[in-house]
């Protein structure tokens, strides 16, 4: 049991040297091998952000060779934006939903996953252990669900939650975020996770399910692109973009609209296609709910109207908008039903964007997609930044200015942040620009900064490139992240 965690950390005497100690791997190992169930909590927060950190660390758990029961308590409360379950079902495609309770246990490399609803759960035997990968609440779940110990987590550089990053010990409380033995800013560490790596069998599995199976296959045709290496064959260059979702008033967490946005890097993108060696076909793919009218604004942005209709008047903006021939070099599609998707991308020449709108794909794909993405993708929340930091591809990390620089800088203990992450955030925030405040120095509109941007990144000599890759080698390092840290703080603390 766990031998394959045991053999991760066996070469990891030099970091975190008292809390892995031999003692402790022997330990942590023992526990699991003795535990006949586990429970994990799967909250109803908005969006997936909680509901991906949780279902990753009980795969892990299972990857480290955990084969027993794990209940998974999930929250059925009805005020979600989708029910909890249903969210599962996305990350968890071996779900079959049961409109008359919960589903049938599922069975992952041989361990038992049983589902229970809040609403009926009331565990009459303790337990020793429970985790949880993202909780905002005040209600003590150790307490509630009848654990001798559940450890909080949350995702990486969230900081809305009552007990923050912690384990209890049921009415105790250890706080991770202060605990001197695995150092400064435990909130900034985030979730290790795999490169994305869908099979053939996992996108049949999403692309055979009728709620999500034609988004899917769309997402699954752009993807043969964006990976094709066949020199015979045209390949594009991929952009996948989120954090633009348009609500009644205005854009959820930015002081922007998405036609600012998508404006700004589909002009970024034009610009680094004309000024640099790799002229190719180029997708933006918005994974994110824009509106109609939206794109109608974004339309008329492209042929030198303003919002209401009007010609813009700045010169150096209309300048632009000619040289580059915006007017026809930047494209947008919505219906990609009839073939529409593959005769648009089939039209495409090199030179050209394509901005496709593709929201609502699960979780599972949609991290494949910004995987995928040989140019900067974009986007805004925690949950998006947990699997950016994961890899080294460069990226556009939205912010309202008063956040400050959400680009991460390693190491934790770093008196300073490192310079390139407040460059990397002011050139993303750039984006936020609408086409009237296009400067008078065209060096200074966000679609020079960010072409300029894209281009520096493919030379892997580059400062940014450093960066990304510093960032990536951190985060990409099992033992630097949240859950195994605070395993081992969980096995000392028990066994000491």
């Amino acid at each position: 049991m766990f031998e394959t965690l045991a053999a991760k950390i066996l070469d990891a005497a030099n970091k975190h040297q008292e809390l892995i100690s031999v003692k402790n791997k022997g330990n942590l190992v023992s526990f699991f091998a003795e535990q006949n169930e586990i429970r994990v909590f799967v909250t109803n927060t908005n969006g997936f952000g909680h509901q991906v950190s949780t279902v990753n660390i009980m795969q892990r758990i299972i990857s480290y060779g955990y084969n027993k029961n794990i209940t998974c308590i999930y929250d059925d409360s009805p005020n979600a934006d989708l029910a909890t379950i249903k969210k599962l079902a996305l990350l968890l495609p071996q779900i079959i939903l049961n409109p008359s309770g919960p589903p049938n246990p599922i069975t992952i490399n041989g361990a038992t996953i049983s589902f229970q609803p809040t609403s009926t759960y009331n565990p009459a035997d303790k337990i020793k252990f429970g985790i949880t990968g993202g909780y905002d609440d005040a209600t003590n779940l150790s307490v509630k669900y009848n654990t001798e110990s559940f450890i909080v987590l949350q995702p990486f550089q969230w900081s809305k939650a009552a007990y923050g990053n912690s384990i209890l010990f049921g009415e105790d409380k250890l706080s991770l975020d202060t605990l001197e033995a695995i150092g400064p800013r435990f909130t900034d560490r985030g979730f290790y996770m795999s490169d994305p790596t869908l099979t053939d069998q996992d996108w049949d599995l999403y692309m055979d399910d009728p709620s999500i199976g034609m988004r899917c296959e769309y997402a699954n045709y752009i993807y043969s692109f964006a990976e094709n290496d066949d020199p015979e064959e045209k390949k594009i260059s991929l952009c996948s973009a989120y954090g633009m979702t348009d609500a009644y008033n205005g854009l959820t967490t930015l002081t922007s609209t998405s036609y600012y946005l998508l404006f700004n890097l589909a002009l970024s993108i034009l610009y680094a296609q004309k000024n640099s060696s790799q002229k190719t076909r180029a997708v933006i793919l918005v994974l994110a709910n824009v509106k109609d009218e939206s794109y109608s604004i974004l339309k008329n942005y492209f042929a030198g109207k303003d919002t209401s209709g009007e010609p813009f008047t700045n010169k150096n903006l209309l300048q632009f908008l000619k040289e580059y021939d915006v007017v026809n070099n930047a494209k947008i599609l919505t219906n990609l039903s009839n073939k529409a998707l593959e005769n648009a991308i089939d039209s495409l020449v090199d030179g050209q964007v394509l901005i496709v709108s593709l929201p609502g794909l699960p979780p599972p794909v949609f991290n494949q997609m910004m995987y995928a993405s040989d140019l900067p993708f974009v986007f805004e929340g925690k949950n998006t930044a947990n699997l950016a930091i994961n890899f080294s591809n460069p990226y556009y990390y939205l912010a309202k200015d008063s956040a400050g620089v959400l680009y991460p800088t390693v190491p934790l203990n770093a008196v300073e942040n490192n310079a390139a992450a407040g460059s990397c955030q002011q050139i993303a925030n750039s984006m936020q620009t609408g086409p009237a405040f296009w400067p008078e120095d065209n060096a200074q509109s966000a679609a020079f900064q960010m072409g300029n941007f894209t281009i520096e990144t493919k030379n892997q000599g580059n400062v940014y490139s450093q960066y990304f890759s510093e960032v990536k080698d951190f985060y990409h390092d099992e033992l630097n992240d949240k859950l195994l840290l605070s395993l081992f703080v969980f096995i000392n603390r028990i066994n000491s």
